[in-house]
């Protein structure tokens, strides 16, 4: 599942990672939009960018420059990812509006979010911390993952969801508060992975 990424090495290799899960998402809407270009100037691969480098900024211990380019990342492309949250290679942001990722997060491989979508805290007397996310995780618009909680590995949250109890893997959640109901899916042939709407 999770595992933290080497410091100095994960730009790269995470941003390899981060381009070949977009190509693989959402590789026809790509050409049409931008011809060969596209997947560089998408957004997805904008904040995945700078989120790896703001990270290796801050776990050098540089910490203005990396808020500055959290705060840069926030005003290109409207997502907000914490330079101390660790987030594994395959990072796909199907639209980058509105998605807050909080300091305590910790996500595996591939994990796929659509706009809107929050990982946060719940802060009171009685329980504190963020949510630990497992691989091939993918999170609807604007669906709330919030508190101390474990989402495991295939799992989907559905659009809207709020999510403040744990996610067994390969379940999906949804509802408000969201409960786990077994993915229709298991029963026939694996299927690839939703592309970005758009």
């Amino acid at each position: 599942m999770f595992s933290e990424p080497a410091p100095l090495s994960e730009v790269a290799e995470h941003t390899l990672g981060g381009f070949a899960a977009l190509v693989r998402a959402d590789a026809a809407a790509l050409r049409h939009r931008m011809g060969r270009v596209g997947p560089f100037v998408y957004p997805s691969l904008t904040t995945a960018v700078l989120y790896r480098l703001s990270r290796v900024l801050r776990l050098r211990r540089r910490r203005r420059s990396a808020r500055a380019v959290m705060w840069l990342n926030m005003l290109l492309t409207g997502a907000e990812i914490e330079p101390i949250c660790v987030i594994g290679p395959g990072l796909v942001l199907a639209h980058t509006r509105g998605v807050l990722i909080g300091q305590g997060t910790r996500a595996g491989r591939n994990l796929f979010v659509h706009s809107g979508a929050v990982f946060g805290s719940v802060l009171d007397e009685r329980t504190s911390g963020f949510p630990t996310v497992g691989d091939d995780v993918t999170v609807y618009t604007k669906a709330s993952v919030i508190g101390p909680i474990s989402v495991g590995d295939g799992a989907t949250i559905g659009a809207h969801a709020l999510v403040l109890e744990d996610v067994p893997a390969g379940m999906v959640a949804r509802g408000v508060p969201a409960r786990a109901y077994p993915t229709r899916a298991r029963s026939q042939a694996p299927s690839s992975r939703p592309a970005a709407a758009g």
